[in-house]
């Protein structure tokens, strides 16, 4: 009975709740709710991140792992050279044997052999980890040296012609629309596309019944509960797109030349000078843009896209490598009969100012899915 007898100081007051401002309530019909356990899917980022907490690493091998995990597509390959990594930590204390160690290290995470630079290595990488080469001698009555013929054989293999093939239409919805603040100006309007996010709010029947307890009673406890659980959720979002928009327009700043005049005009970025930029982390940075796409009037492009090592330019100054890979498509698609080789792809740049060893030029050309010289005559 005591709880049914309320004074005007004793009831829920507005300064509980004031903190979001309660809209209007809608038609009843928009007041049904579906409800559905949404849950983001982890991303590979995310779960590789996890482990590496567990390991108990230095400061400097973290940082190392985060720009390793920080150029891995899709796929997890590693997009750039231990020399990109290296540059793009911009310090000169850590060696290629720092990179490589922490490299391997990734490569036991799970899933296994992430942060491999192609799919030879990725199957050294799980064959090593898996197979028992004795056994498998014993078993076939195999030499050493036949063996190693065979795996030598069956990495040259291709287990999977028809990745290069779309199987069906995906829909891709950008995540952040730039557009020109006025025509041809260098000012940009960056939009955060959060239509398809149903808009949130505390509901205002629920704060109507919870300023109508006592302060003492158990049903004004549990609304509070829940009104500060939901503020907590409504900071949440909140903080999130904020992060969202404060890495975009640091990308858009570093990048403006691209925004401005398209693709040839991308620059070398790092996720740490987004970072810096930003003050937040690197880890956040790559959370951040993992997977987010942004349209701009030059078309649709993942944020991925826009990160990318340095190559010096015997013209001055240094080019991105996503332009580097271009120029190689460009090569490629227009060799004629007889394919060009890693070779000379590598001197036809050189040609154009741009010195990259045979080797590097094959690791881009493998990021591509482009096959090398001798299985392109087949084609």
């Amino acid at each position: 009975m005591d709880e049914e007898i309320k004074s005007e100081e004793d009831r829920g007051t507005d300064e509980d709740v004031n903190e979001y401002d309660i809209l209007p309530e809608s038609d009843p019909e928009d007041d049904i709710v579906y409800e559905k356990d949404y849950k983001e899917k982890e991303t590979l980022s995310e779960k590789l991140f996890e482990q590496l907490i567990l390991l108990n690493l230095s400061e400097r091998d973290i940082m190392i792992a985060q720009a390793i995990i920080g150029t891995l597509d899709s796929f997890g390959y590693l997009t750039g050279t231990i020399e990109d990594i290296k540059k793009s930590l911009n310090d000169k204390s850590i060696e290629d044997e720092d990179i490589q160690k922490v490299r391997e290290l990734i490569w036991n995470l799970d899933p296994p052999s992430i942060g491999t630079r192609d799919l030879r290595e990725r199957l050294i990488v799980q064959s090593k980890k898996r197979l028992d080469y004795e056994r498998i001698m014993s078993l076939l009555n195999l030499t050493s040296e036949r063996l190693k013929l065979i795996i030598r054989f069956i990495q040259k293999l291709n287990p999977n012609p028809a990745a290069d093939f779309s199987t069906s239409s995906v829909s891709i919805s950008p995540d952040f629309i730039v557009t020109r603040e006025i025509e041809n100006s260098d000012d940009f309007i960056i939009v955060l596309n959060d239509r398809h996010t149903p808009p949130l709010k505390l509901s205002a029947p629920y704060i109507e019944m919870f300023q109508s307890q006592t302060t003492k009673s158990k049903r004004f406890i549990f609304f509070r509960e829940k009104i500060n659980q939901a503020k907590s959720l409504l900071n949440a979002i909140a903080l999130r797109k904020d992060t969202l928009m404060k890495t975009m327009y640091s990308i858009v700043k570093h990048q403006k030349d691209f925004f401005n005049y398209g693709t040839e005009w991308l620059k070398p970025l790092t996720l740490k000078e987004i970072a810096l930029d930003t003050g937040f982390d690197i880890s956040t940075i790559s959370r951040s843009t993992n997977g987010k796409y942004v349209q701009c009037e030059f078309g649709l492009f993942e944020l991925s896209h826009f990160f990318s090592a340095s190559i010096p330019s015997e013209t001055g100054g240094d080019v991105s490598n996503q332009i580097i890979k271009s120029i190689i498509k460009v090569l490629i698609k227009n060799e004629g009969e007889k394919p060009l080789t890693d070779e000379e792809l590598s001197k036809q740049l050189a040609n154009k100012g741009y010195k990259i060893a045979r080797r590097t030029v094959s690791k881009y050309r493998e990021s591509l899915g482009i096959p090398p010289a001798k299985l392109r005559r087949s084609v």
